[in-house]
C-alpha cells in the first residue's frame, strides 16, 4: 500500500511539472508580444522555481521577466531597477521567493558592446531608451505577460531601485503615474546633466598639475592613486578643531557651517615642501 501511494505521489508530481512547464513556454506563442525564450528555473540558493521569460522590444530593449508558478505568487507585480548605465538584465531572485513578479530590461542597449555611456553618442533613440522609454515599456510588456500566465492582473505594482533605479522610479512618477501603485526610489541619480557636468570638474581638478590636489596618491609608481593617507590626516585635522563645537566629542560634526577650517592654517605643518607637494 505504501508503495502504491509513493508512486501515485510521483505521478502526480511529475504530472504537475510537465504542466508547469508546459504553461510557461506557452507564453511564447503570444501574438502580442515578441518573446525570444520561455523555461522553467530555480531561484539561486532556493529550490524555488519560477517561470523565465525573455523578450525583446526594437530597437535595442532586451528584457525578463521572473514569474513565480501561480501557487506561488502574491498577486504583485516589481519592476526591479538597474544600476549605473545598465546594459544588462539583473535579477531579483530574492523578491521572486517571497513570490512577487519582477521585471527587468538592459534599458536599450547592451554594456558588452558599448560600456560606459557609449551607448548615447550619435543616438538619439538609446539616450530616449535609457532615460525613459525601456522602463516604461519594459513594464507594459510585463504586465501583459502576466495575464498571459496567470490569467489575470496583478491587483498592485511596484517600483524599487537604487542610484540609477531611483532616477527610474522618478522618472516614472513624473512621466507615466499610472504605472505602479507605490515606488522605493534610493539615492535617486537626478540632475544628470548637472551631476555629469560636476563630475567633469571635479576629475579636471584631480588630474591637475600631476594629481597635486587628489587626497587619493601614488605610492609605488604605477599610475594608481593606492593611498588614502592624505584624506585620513584631512579627517583627523578637521575633527580635531571641530568635533567639539557641538559640545559632544563623538566623531561627527553636526553642523559643518559652524567649522571654520582653514587648510593652509591647520594643515600647514602636513604641507610638503619644494618640489614634493603631491
Amino acid at each position: 500500500m505504501r508503495f502504491k501511494m509513493l508512486w501515485l505521489f510521483v505521478l502526480l508530481s511529475s504530472s504537475a511539472a510537465a504542466n508547469d512547464e508546459q504553461a510557461c513556454r506557452s507564453v511564447v506563442a503570444s501574438p502580442m508580444l515578441t518573446i525570444l525564450s520561455a523555461e522553467l528555473r530555480s531561484a539561486e540558493a532556493s529550490n524555488t522555481q519560477y517561470c523565465y521569460v525573455r523578450g525583446f522590444i526594437a530597437p535595442g530593449i532586451r528584457y525578463h521577466v521572473q514569474l513565480p508558478l501561480p501557487k506561488n505568487w502574491n498577486e504583485r507585480f516589481l519592476h526591479w531597477g538597474d544600476g549605473g548605465k545598465d546594459g544588462d538584465l539583473d535579477f531579483a531572485d530574492h523578491r521572486v521567493v517571497q513570490g512577487y513578479a519582477v521585471a527587468n530590461s538592459n534599458m536599450g542597449h547592451d554594456v558588452g558592446s558599448e560600456p560606459g555611456a557609449s551607448f548615447g553618442f550619435h543616438n538619439r533613440q538609446a539616450e530616449i531608451d535609457f532615460g525613459y522609454r525601456a522602463v516604461h515599456l519594459t513594464v507594459n510588456a510585463a504586465k501583459t505577460l502576466i495575464q498571459a500566465y496567470y490569467g489575470r492582473r496583478q491587483k498592485f505594482s511596484y517600483h524599487e531601485g537604487c542610484s540609477t533605479g531611483g532616477r527610474e522610479g522618478l522618472m516614472e512618477a513624473q512621466r507615466y503615474p499610472g504605472d505602479f501603485d507605490g515606488i522605493i526610489a534610493g539615492a535617486p541619480v537626478n540632475y544628470y546633466q548637472q551631476l555629469n557636468a560636476a563630475g567633469v570638474w571635479f576629475l579636471q581638478r584631480i588630474f591637475r598639475d600631476r594629481f597635486a590636489g587628489a587626497l587619493g596618491f601614488d605610492t609605488d609608481g604605477d599610475g594608481r592613486l593606492d593611498s588614502l593617507a592624505k584624506l585620513r590626516l584631512l579627517e583627523k585635522a578637521v575633527l580635531k578643531k571641530c568635533d567639539a563645537i557641538d559640545g559632544i566629542t563623538d566623531g561627527v560634526i553636526d553642523d559643518p557651517r559652524a567649522c571654520n577650517f582653514d587648510p593652509e592654517k591647520d594643515l600647514a605643518d602636513k604641507l610638503c615642501k619644494g618640489e614634493d607637494r603631491q
